[in-house]
């Protein structure tokens, strides 16, 4: 016949036994607590004081292996723990949106390091004036009058043309977004009506430059050469735009972009 395993229960109003596996084992309370060794070092666990209802143990001299120790508890509760301060988070300037019925828009394009202006128009809508500067690489353009800074802008995408793909290929070749490489860079200029006129074009200039490191900082009222001298090159610039050296399309379109 089988061992008993289990002890019988006994009913309500007699003595009840504790259920035990193997009647060999030991009841809990009839077991001394032995050192723990780990490897052929001995660490032991010994209670220490009570924080915040709970009973902190500690250990001592205790080595695994031949190189990892654990550090003797401390006693001190993670709640007693003082919280580290951060400093103040601050706050992000969002680009400045002047509402305005119409700005300029100029174009612009760069061959062989010169840069000269292909085209001028009004564009309906407000004006998104920037604040911000932030380019991992590429090139941006700033424009100035004297000293005083119009408008700035990241130019995305510099030396590549890029076309839709053919709805009907014909073949391989047509299948696909087109990307060629382009030694011409095109890029707008936006600017205030009130920042421009026929009279102030001589004094307007646009520079160009190429990043060096990444920028991402909040500009000042410095230009961008002085402000980010070492993360700038510049890569061209156009002095002044004479609009009776322009062709009589260019002029035409001036007339009536900014009249």
């Amino acid at each position: 016949m089988a061992k008993k395993i289990f002890n019988k229960l006994k009913m309500d109003g007699e003595a009840k036994k504790s259920i035990i596996i193997n009647p060999r084992l030991k009841l809990m309370g009839d077991v001394t607590s032995k050192s723990l060794k780990f490897g052929s070092k001995v660490g032991l666990m010994d209670e220490v004081k009570k924080t915040d209802g709970l009973t902190l143990t500690q250990s001592k001299n205790l080595k695994i292996g031949k190189s990892l120790h654990m550090n003797t508890f401390s006693g001190t509760s993670t709640a007693a723990k003082t919280l580290k301060k951060y400093p103040e988070q601050e706050v992000i300037k969002t680009p400045e949106v002047i509402d305005v019925p119409h700005h300029i828009q100029l174009r612009m394009k760069v061959r062989n390091g010169v840069v000269t202006i292909v085209g001028a128009r009004k564009v309906d809508g407000g004006f998104v004036k920037e604040t911000n500067l932030h380019l991992n690489e590429g090139l941006v353009y700033e424009v100035t009058k004297g000293t005083k800074r119009l408008q700035f802008g990241v130019i995305p995408d510099f030396g590549v043309r890029r076309s839709f793909p053919n709805p009907n290929p014909k073949n391989e070749a047509e299948k696909g977004h087109s990307i060629s490489v382009s030694h011409e860079i095109d890029f707008n200029v936006r600017v205030l009506p009130n920042d421009v006129s026929l009279a102030s074009l001589k004094s307007l200039k646009v520079d160009l430059y190429r990043t060096k490191s990444a920028i991402s900082s909040q500009l000042t009222n410095e230009t961008l050469d002085k402000q980010f001298d070492v993360k700038l090159r510049k890569m061209a610039s156009l002095q002044r735009i004479d609009i009776a050296k322009l062709p009589k399309t260019l002029q035409n379109s001036f007339q009536k972009a900014l009249n």
